[in-house]
């Protein structure tokens, strides 16, 4: 049931931001960065190769630009110098089909450049930036629907080269989506299986994959977040 209409309200308070109109955009995001000057990278899907957009919020502009692969459904992860890597994505009309593709978008100067190819295609893979400064793809579709990329595999940013983990299969998370993966304190990647109701420890540098048990998650999303110094220290002197 459609909502009743809604004028924007003036925030009081800048500081806890406010509603702007709608606007009208010549995509559909359905995948979106905000990247560290402020803007978005945003594209949509299904093509090869795939256009995207950069995305001015002060000034409503859009910037065209092309992927140099069929990036829907990639896994993404922001680099610390500002850069946007893709992993995998689509594999044409084809869903379910991935491809060893990987990609990187430089905001300084608005272009696309690829990196060395994976092992492995994957399709909704998840990528997550290890303690050293690699990143590790875990999972993904492969060449159709009942196949799966079990094999992990580790990119080094310093040699251009990925490290297929053959020792470490990841069968009990075969996700329709991204798996959730997140660095551990431990340097250890946790990695939640939302749809098999399950999670794990991926160790890289030993390469193996530990049970930790039900994650009590059954789809949705997740997200990381840390603790305030503050927050944490008023923790500690209650627990004091």
């Amino acid at each position: 049931v459609p909502s009743n209409a809604v004028t924007p309200a003036t925030q009081t308070n800048p500081g806890q931001g406010q509603w702007s109109t709608l606007q009208t955009w010549p995509l559909v995001a359905i995948q979106s960065v905000l990247m560290h000057n402020g803007n978005f990278l945003v594209w949509d899907g299904w093509q090869d190769p795939q256009p995207t957009d950069v995305y001015n919020p002060a000034t409503g502009l859009f910037n065209a630009t092309t992927a140099p692969a069929s990036i829907f459904c990639a896994g993404l992860v922001q680099m610390p110098d500002g850069r946007v890597m893709t992993v995998g994505g689509c594999g044409g009309s084809a869903l379910d089909l991935g491809i060893t593709d990987a990609d990187v978008f430089d905001p300084a100067t608005s272009t696309w450049s690829r990196l060395a190819n994976m092992h492995e295609p994957r399709w909704y893979p998840t990528v997550t930036e290890l303690a050293d400064g690699r990143y590790v793809a875990i999972s993904g579709n492969s060449t159709d629907a009942n196949h799966w990329s079990d094999n992990p595999e580790v990119y080094d940013p310093t040699t251009n080269t990925w490290t297929l983990l053959s020792a470490v299969s990841t069968p009990q998370v075969h996700e329709t989506e991204y798996p959730f993966s997140f660095l551990s304190p431990s340097g250890k990647i946790f990695t939640i299986g939302p749809s098999e109701d399950d999670s794990f420890y991926l160790d890289v540098n030993n390469q193996t994959w530990t049970p930790v048990g039900s994650s009590g998650i059954v789809n949705g999303s997740a997200d990381m977040y840390r603790r305030s110094e503050e927050h944490t220290s008023e923790l500690q002197s209650h627990h004091d």
